[in-house]
């Protein structure tokens, strides 16, 4: 087991590391933190070089010396004859390993013999499989039976409704099963009722030749609903008695012959009737009895009679050939109502002309006046309206003529859908299709799982084929929904992996599914090593450009693969190896390797620093990392530590402050401003365009290694560097609950 780097020479960025004297050995579980090109990848090299047996190829003039808890010590000048058992993830393995461009590469070799038990149960899940089959095609073939002659029917029905329905257009079984689709098992919602059956189509086939003018509404031409109105007044007036004689009034009859008789004895001397000389006296008597009040009244009568025979409607008789077929029936139907209203109206007008007739032959007869009933003309009002609708319809109809044929024709298709839906029990036949379907997917699912059971013995007797199902497993967990995965190939006789994607090589894998991919083929390739518990495991960022959800896939793999429960021990946590070292830039990573289930004295924490362009150490993980369980706190650790600090030239703390500056600002505008913007527009709303501008562009040019030399270099940009910490300070500040919530969990070293 590995103690200590003690001394690393010209190795990458340390040039001249000696261990410090603060520093603990390495235990078991060791966890090393550290900024991007802070040195870690370095270290894992200097590991690498040991389970290799050879230095590195970059750096062949470097020196180094690591300590065992044996005693012993290892140099680059005696790499070959280590004892150590040694396997390094970092990018080096990576790239000696797996191929990204879709080509072949060594394989993962597992279960090196073939399984006699294994090859004799493939052999019998053959012939269940084969009956599977069988099942399937049964099924299949009544599935398929029954859908062709339910579509022959189909075809028939299609080719009656179009000849029905005069279509001229298109219509076959597929325009059928469109129909079909729209009555959802639902056929009575769309049937058509049997008396408008027949109007629908009409309209459906009538021709353009068929199209009617339009006509005129008819009207009722009455002056008032009540044409009695006033009339029980007349009828009851009696003229004045002044000169009345009693014998005319009490005889109307013998008045009215006197009336109509005496402007025929004007200037005649003798009655006309009988002869005989007639006194003038007797003459002026008669005249007087006939007074200006009763000719008024009179007068008064005959006008009321003229308004009552004026208010019998006038109505003009329509014929049905006027009207589309559709309508006919409503037409006679309509026009018959009116003439029984019209009929019963001018008998009650009737009545009242013969009391007016009545009260004109004995104007002193007071003459009972018949009450009028309004509703006669409400019925006659009524009819009329209904005629008027018709007419309405009838006009819209030739308003809209092809527009009504085609609803029609839609109305009646759906209509002809359902009733073949009904006739033909389309729900039982759908029923029945479906329990075939169900069988039909039993012996698929059977005949699968079969075929999944039988590529597992495959692999049981490939040795690449259980090394790839394993692989497959990790992939799957660390890329859901990439439908990337490794297939085993043959390559001149021999077994070889190669990567797919929805069957074809993989090429163009994000920087994500490299990492993950990369990382499951190194975990699975352990397990080819015999004595697992004998091996040291450095594994060098292995969660690099992966987000939160496949870190934790990251994490949880590592957990499962490397830490086991000793039931022997009281069930407490070992490690399936003799030691391992995770090295991480990954905060979130970080925090959830703290959790890894082994007690604290068997795991330590480091840290690699840079301390300048060309020197990095490696010393024991400050507190302030160790402690913060939140990424968050500890970036703002760091930027409060530099603001506080009263050398702002120390170029130790220069090296941390971008990328923990612009790592602070993500992650801070994120929490003001949660969106898919980017950070520079997230910036810009909860800073301000101005200052957004002044510190981003800052950030986005120290925050990459090819410009750490210019801080170093540059006084004018250091200066700015401290400019910034002190404004982006003040915005915190200004968020006064925010600032006192991070002040409150600083802790200082």
């Amino acid at each position: 087991m590995l103690k200590a780097f003690e001394q690393i020479r010209d190795f990458g960025v340390f040039d001249n590391y000696s261990r410090p004297n603060d520093i603990e050995d390495f235990a078991e579980l060791n966890l090393i933190y550290g900024w991007n090109y802070s040195g870690k990848t370095t270290l894992s090299r200097i590991l690498r070089s040991l389970e290799m047996q050879s230095i590195h190829p970059d750096y062949q003039a470097a020196r180094f010396q690591v300590s065992t808890h044996q005693g012993t010590t290892i140099t680059e000048t005696s790499l070959a004859s280590t004892k150590e058992k040694i396997r390094v993830f970092n990018s080096d393995f990576v790239k000696d390993n797996l191929s990204w461009n879709g080509d072949a590469f060594e394989p993962i070799l597992l279960l090196g013999q073939q399984s006699i038990e294994a090859q004799k149960e493939l052999e019998k899940n053959e012939v269940l499989l084969e009956k599977l089959r069988e099942g399937h095609r049964t099924k299949s073939n009544a599935i398929k039976n029954r859908n062709e002659e339910l579509s022959d029917k189909k075809t028939v029905s299609a080719k009656s409704i179009k000849q029905a329905l005069q279509i001229v257009e298109a219509f076959t079984a597929t325009h059928l099963n469109q129909e079909l689709a729209k009555i959802a098992g639902d056929p009575s919602k769309v049937l058509v009722k049997k008396e408008e059956l027949l109007k629908l189509q009409q309209t459906a086939t009538a021709d353009e030749k068929d199209k009617l003018p339009k006509l005129q509404k008819i009207t009722l031409n009455i002056a008032s609903k009540n044409p009695a109105k006033g009339l029980p007044e007349l009828l009851a007036r009696v003229p004045a008695m002044t000169n009345t004689i009693r014998h005319l009034a009490e005889h109307p009859e013998v008045a009215n012959w006197i009336r109509v008789g005496l402007p025929l004895h004007d200037e005649k001397k003798n009655c006309e009737f009988c002869g005989n000389p007639i006194q003038s006296s007797r003459i002026d008597a008669l005249r007087a009895h006939f007074s200006k009040d009763v000719e008024l009244l009179e007068s008064a009568l005959k006008n009321k009679k003229i308004e009552i025979q004026n208010s019998t409607p006038k109505i003009i008789e329509l014929h049905k050939n006027e009207f589309y077929p559709q309508w006919r029936f409503d037409l006679d139907d309509a026009q018959s109502s009116l003439k029984n209203a019209l009929h019963l109206y001018n008998e009650a007008l009737d009545t009242l002309i013969a009391q007016v007739d009545r009260k004109l032959l004995a104007p002193f007869e007071v003459v009972e006046c018949s009450k009028f009933d309004e509703r006669l003309f409400e019925a006659v009002s009524e009819s009329i309206n209904k005629i008027n609708k018709i007419i309405e319809s009838n006009n819209k109809a030739t308003e809209s003529f092809g527009k009504e044929k085609k609803t029609a024709i839609a109305t009646l298709k759906l209509h002809f859908a359902a009733d073949f839906y009904i006739e033909e029990k389309i729900a039982n036949h759908e029923a029945l299709i479906n329990i075939l379907e169900q069988h039909r997917s039993w012996y698929e699912k059977a005949g699968k799982a079969i075929a999944r059971k039988n590529a597992e013995l495959e692999a049981k007797i490939s040795q690449a084929q259980k090394g790839r199902e394993e692989l497959n497993v990790f992939i799957n967990k660390f890329l859901v929904g990439s439908n990337v995965s490794v297939d085993v190939i043959s390559v001149d006789g021999t077994e070889r992996f190669r990567l797919i994607r929805d069957g074809s090589p993989a090429k163009n894998l994000s920087e994500g599914e490299r990492t993950a991919i990369a990382y499951a083929f190194f975990l699975i390739k352990l397990k080819e090593v015999i004595n697992l518990g004998e091996l040291v495991v450095y594994i060098d960022d292995p969660v690099s450009s992966l987000d939160s959800n496949h870190i934790f896939q990251i994490f949880a793999a590592t957990k499962e693969f490397f830490f086991r429960q000793d039931s022997a021990d009281g069930d407490k946590w070992k490690l399936t190896v003799e030691q391992l070292f995770v090295s991480t830039h990954n905060f979130e990573f970080l925090g959830l390797s703290k959790e890894l289930p082994i007690r604290k004295s068997r795991r330590k924490y480091y840290f690699v620093k840079r301390l300048s362009i060309q020197k990095s150490t490696f010393v024991t993980m400050p507190p302030s990392i160790v402690k913060y369980s939140s990424e968050y706190q500890y970036l703002w650790n760091v930027i409060h530590d530099f603001y506080e600090s009263a050398d702002k030239s120390n170029l130790e703390l220069l090296l941390s402050l971008p990328n923990a500056l612009r790592r602070f600002v993500e992650l801070y505008t994120y929490s003001k401003c949660p969106s898919d913007e980017s950070v520079d527009r997230r910036a810009d709303i909860v800073f301000g365009a101005e200052k957004s501008r002044r510190i981003m562009k800052l950030l986005h040019h120290f925050s990459h290694s090819n410009n750490l030399l210019g801080i170093a270099q540059n006084n004018d940009l250091i200066c700015d560097v401290e400019n910034v910490v002190n404004e982006l300070i003040d915005l915190i500040k200004a968020d006064q609950q925010h600032y006192n919530a991070l002040m409150s969990a600083l802790i200082k070293n």
